[in-house]
């Protein structure tokens, strides 16, 4: 069952808003897991290579110590300064992109047929309306953008493994993209039940709690607002247990993603 009445259409209006900022951040954000890993190995090589240089006297004198350390901060820098572009130009592509999307929905609800609609399920449509424009935001920030990022970093390390033995970085390159997909793909699917129950949960709560505050008066003389209060608070318990199986559904994933990097790295050694 769909819980949004907006979130296809209004996806492909946010992919073809802001084509070129969407694209550039995304390609920030790659740049920027590269060079963590570039600086990571470089770190990991100079301080391999500095001890088995200091085993022998001429080996330590003949070492380039100068290098590797510039090679360092270049990477460093480099990263800080990509880091800061990236959630400039991401950020910014987003906000206008959804800003000029939330124009043209209001634009599209305050015609005849749509705003009868809402007028029969104000709180409602409302509501989701707003939680539809709010995904769209996390879709591209938190979703897209680091799954971009993720494969393009398992594509750098398979490249950096095959230089050595091609089978080694085929296989890498081929576990790091199933492992990180299936465990996402997983999450996402058991995730599906507790976030449509969630959002109801919060649809209802909070149209709930306006006809508790605009019809008290009325509930004390009916008797019920006792009733009312007990409804709330079955809502928000509802609410909790949601929130607390994507919270265990999130623990697993992060628990998940450790193993399979502890096993990538053993798998290499």
């Amino acid at each position: 069952m769909k819980n949004s009445l907006i979130l296809n259409p209004v996806l492909r209006q946010l992919l073809l808003a802001q084509p070129g900022k969407l694209i550039g951040g995304a390609m920030l954000a790659a740049l920027t897991v590269v060079a963590g890993m570039a600086l990571l190995g470089l770190s990991g090589w100079f301080i391999t290579a500095t001890s088995v240089a200091g085993l022998h006297a001429s080996t330590a004198i003949v070492f380039d110590v100068f290098g590797p350390s510039a090679g360092i901060r270049l990477l460093a820098i480099g990263r800080t300064g990509s880091r800061y572009a990236e959630r400039l130009v991401t950020h910014d592509a987003t906000f206008a992109a959804l800003a000029s999307i939330r124009v043209q929905l209001f634009r599209g609800w305050s015609r005849p047929e749509a705003a009868s609609r809402l007028l029969r399920q104000p709180a409602r449509l409302l509501f989701r309306l707003t939680a539809d424009i709010d995904a769209l935001e996390a879709l591209y920030l938190r979703l897209l953008v680091p799954a971009f990022s993720a494969l393009c970093a398992a594509l750098l390390a398979g490249v950096a493994l095959g230089v050595m033995q091609w089978q080694l970085g085929l296989g890498l390159a081929i576990w790091l993209l199933a492992a990180g997909g299936g465990i996402g793909w997983l999450v996402a699917r058991r995730a599906r039940r507790p976030a449509i129950v969630r959002t109801r949960a919060i649809e209802k709560l909070r149209s709930s709690t306006i006809d508790l505050v605009a019809g008290q008066t009325d509930l004390v003389m009916a008797g019920r607002i006792d009733a009312q209060c007990a409804a709330l608070a079955q809502i928000d318990r509802s609410l909790a247990q949601a929130d607390m199986a994507l919270l265990r559904l999130d623990t697993a994933a992060g628990a998940a993603y450790g193993v399979a990097g502890s096993v990538t790295l053993a798998g290499v050694l």
